[in-house]
């Protein structure tokens, strides 16, 4: 509502955990120290500035599956969303 009320364009494009390649080279490759540790070094880096921390809840129920997305397939989702104004809100998984 903030965004129409001052004319900004806005989207919230959700992907899921990013790993890897697909499309282009190297493909398969999976750099686990950049994607998955990213996370947590955020959040430590957020505590050791003493930034008053968002709300995040995070539950993982034990009989639930782990959606892993290739890198460079969400990139191409993502600069294929972008341009679209008539997608305001998109899971790429």
């Amino acid at each position: 509502a903030r965004c129409e009320a001052n004319n900004v364009a806005w989207q919230i494009l959700r992907p899921a955990i990013l790993s890897g390649r697909l499309v282009d080279s190297p493909k398969y490759f999976t750099p686990l120290f950049i994607v998955f540790y990213l996370v947590g070094a955020f959040f430590h880096k957020m505590v050791q500035k003493k930034t008053e921390l968002p709300l995040v809840r995070l539950y993982i129920p034990e009989d639930s599956t782990l959606n892993i997305l290739p890198v460079d397939y969400a990139a191409k989702a993502i600069s294929r969303a972008i341009p679209r104004e008539d997608i305001k809100e998109m899971n790429i998984s």
